[in-house]
């Protein structure tokens, strides 16, 4: 089923009247999100493995695609998108793979280029959002019962993970990872998977005792449980 995005015109008193044009987007929109500095740009996530980009005639409110759809890893199904304060960057949840992905966006034109490899979220992630700063970007996870917390490098956009609780073998005991090595003209890719070790991180636990001691005795002699002081050798 192909999806359609209609845009509204907001007038004085706050009601919506359509705008004639119906821009057809891939199948299956996800979300969407605006980016306000300079020139503003719509970007929609969509199902079928594509983000779309759209410009907006500010007279008419009319949208015009940005070339073609920016295609990402088949099968990923992206489902949010997020942008730091700034507009510099954004970041798309892969929700079939239990990956985020980075960006940046080109300041003049508004254009998407991914940023490394997508890195491992907990299981389905479901909501994705950069704080206030720009310094960090979570991500909620559904089936993980869990929130994912990632810090933004604000030179490139990279990000890496920013809390050791994500890393737990109880709600996901093993990650996949993308990893790409080239010389500059050739590259191979391969998928490297990491299974965490089940380690015990439960809180030590020690129940409430009472014991008896004959008073004035060396240290050492004493111990929990009774025994006695050792009997003295001449």
């Amino acid at each position: 089923m192909t999806s359609a995005l209609a845009t509204y015109r907001i007038d004085g008193t706050g009601a919506l009247a359509e705008v004639v044009d119906v821009d057809p987007l891939s199948t299956g929109a996800q979300a969407m999100v605006i980016r306000r500095q300079t020139a503003p740009v719509l970007y929609v996530v969509n199902q079928d493995d594509s983000i779309l980009s759209f410009t907006q005639d500010s007279a008419s409110g009319s949208l015009s695609q940005m070339g073609a759809a920016l295609a990402v890893p088949s099968g990923s199904t992206p489902t949010r998108i997020a942008l730091d304060p700034l507009g510099r960057f954004a970041f798309v949840i892969y929700q079939n793979t239990n990956k985020i992905a980075a960006f940046t966006i080109n300041a003049s034109t508004g254009v998407l280029t991914s940023v490394g490899t997508a890195i491992a979220t907990g299981a389905w992630p479901s909501s994705v959002t950069v704080d206030l700063t720009g310094k960090f970007v979570y991500v909620t996870n559904f089936e993980g019962y869990s929130v994912s917390t990632y810090t933004i490098n604000a030179a490139t956009g990279a990000i890496t993970v920013a809390n050791s609780g994500a890393l737990d073998f109880e709600t996901t005991p093993s990650f996949v990872l993308t990893v790409t090595a080239s010389d500059g003209t050739l590259s191979d890719t391969a998928a490297v998977t990491v299974n965490l070790n089940n380690l015990n991180d439960n809180a030590p636990a020690i129940a409430d005792a009472t014991v008896a001691i004959d008073e004035n005795m060396g240290v050492g002699a004493a111990r929990a449980g009774g025994v006695e002081e050792p009997e003295r050798r001449d």
